[in-house]
């Protein structure tokens, strides 16, 4: 009858016990439900949010795109004044230089055709009168040689009127290649007139060049003006790849005096144990340093005991199933080395080494939770104060002001866990909605 009585107790203990290990089942199966929906509800909420956010941003980017429209327009209306202007003024100036180079052309040309015409005259008529001179001389030789002497004296006189008249041709000559010379002075004027016009064309093109460069402050200034009427810059940071340290750039922002986390969407946690970070269980036995290296992963406890306990030979692994502490047994003596495995999830947080027993018993109960909290730095303001506390399953606030207005054009970002470690997002891109607060 004892013994029967005794089976009965151990039957009643063991169901005891599968009764709190199901109960425990459900309630972690019902807590991962509900966990997902809060999810699926708060993914909503964050899609609708950000829904609305871009409707008003792509408002005010309307807007600001109107403004420009206007300034350019006005801009070209400017520009084309300006370029009509430089146009006739071009064209009177060439139009000078045309009729005053025509105007000395024809009278060089006049001066020189009334000259060469009057020569020419001159001398023809000298030819003719020497021929009936020598008419005359021929007719008269037969008749009375005094008065061929005087006809030859005559004639003399002739030729050194003659001589005379090709002296002055002569200087004629001259005076025409001093006419040529200015000429091509004139030339020279006109070649120097036509460099200076294109040197006007050049500065017309700096000019241009120059009211463009004014274009592109004016339009920067009224950025600046806009963004000064919206009192604020949003800055829209979603990376291509799923880096969780890195620096953003973007146009220098000036008179900044306060930062602030709009919106976000950063990757949920999907691992309790990761590598380089809790991975790693380290024991000494027989003055021999060992470890146990855990694949990044998701694990139950009951997984981890059987993990433990399948990857050496030295220790034994055991759960209680009541207190939920684990107990480390051995042959030998043994230490435990002090990682961030062994104390935050399996729970050995002061005892270490083992007893006469070779046992070391866990003063905390196991823990594989995965943090919902992700720590985000700013580094170029602050490296030691994370800038804002984000949680993974609702929207967190988080908001900077500056004692005096500072001017920024990066923003040095780092991801970081409760333990300091960064995070890895396992190739899953995060987004980050930050506004900059102006004077």
């Amino acid at each position: 009858e004892q013994e029967y009585q005794r089976n009965q107790e151990q039957e009643y203990q063991r169901n005891q016990e599968q009764e709190y290990q199901r109960n425990q089942e459900q309630e972690y199966q019902r807590n991962q439900e509900q966990e997902y929906q809060r999810n699926q509800e708060q993914e909503y909420q964050r899609k609708q949010e950000k829904e609305y956010q871009r409707n008003q941003e792509q408002k005010k980017q309307d807007l600001i795109e109107r403004k420009k429209e206007d300034l350019q327009k006005k801009q070209d209306k400017l520009k084309q004044q300006i370029m009509e202007k430089e146009k006739l003024k071009k064209n009177e100036e060439y139009k000078k230089f045309i009729e005053h180079h025509n105007e000395v052309e024809e009278s060089t040309s006049r001066k020189y055709n009334n000259k060469s015409q009057t020569q020419r005259e001159l001398f023809d008529q000298l030819k003719n009168l020497n021929k009936q001179l020598l008419s005359q001389i021929n007719l008269l030789k037969t008749d009375n040689q005094t008065e061929i002497i005087k006809l030859q004296s005559t004639l003399e006189l002739k030729n050194i009127e003659i001589t005379k008249l090709q002296s002055n041709l002569e200087l004629k000559d001259i005076e025409i290649y001093k006419l040529q010379s200015t000429l091509e002075l004139k030339d020279i004027e006109i070649t120097k007139l036509k460099s200076n016009l294109e040197l006007r064309d050049i500065e017309v093109t700096t000019l241009k060049s120059n009211l463009e460069l004014k274009d592109i402050e004016i339009n920067k200034l009224n950025l600046v003006k806009d963004n000064k009427i919206l009192n604020n810059i949003q800055l829209e940071i979603a990376p291509d790849n799923s880096i969780n340290n890195y620096q953003y750039n973007f146009p220098k922002i000036e008179n900044v005096i306060g930062i602030k986390l709009l919106n976000y969407n950063i990757p949920t946690k999907k691992f309790n144990i990761e590598e380089n970070i809790n991975n790693l269980f380290k024991y000494s036995i027989n003055d021999l340093e060992k470890e146990i290296i855990l694949e990044t992963g998701f694990y139950n406890i009951d997984q981890l005991i059987t993990i433990l306990n399948e990857k050496q030979s030295d220790l034994i692994f055991e759960l209680n199933n009541i207190t939920q502490k684990i107990t480390i047994k051995s042959e030998q003596e043994f230490t435990i080395g002090k990682t961030l495995f062994s104390i935050n999830n399996l729970g050995f947080t002061q005892s270490f080494k083992s007893t006469n027993g070779h046992i070391v018993l866990s003063n905390k109960i196991w823990d594989l939770r995965i943090d919902n909290k992700v720590y985000l730095f700013l580094s170029n303001i602050d490296n030691e104060n994370p800038f804002g506390i984000l949680y993974t399953n609702t929207i967190s606030e988080a908001e900077i002001t500056f004692e005096h207005p500072v001017n920024l054009e990066y923003l040095n970002i780092i991801f970081k866990d409760a333990n300091g470690y960064e995070l890895n997002f396992y190739d899953i891109n995060h987004y980050l909605n930050i506004q900059m607060n102006l004077e």
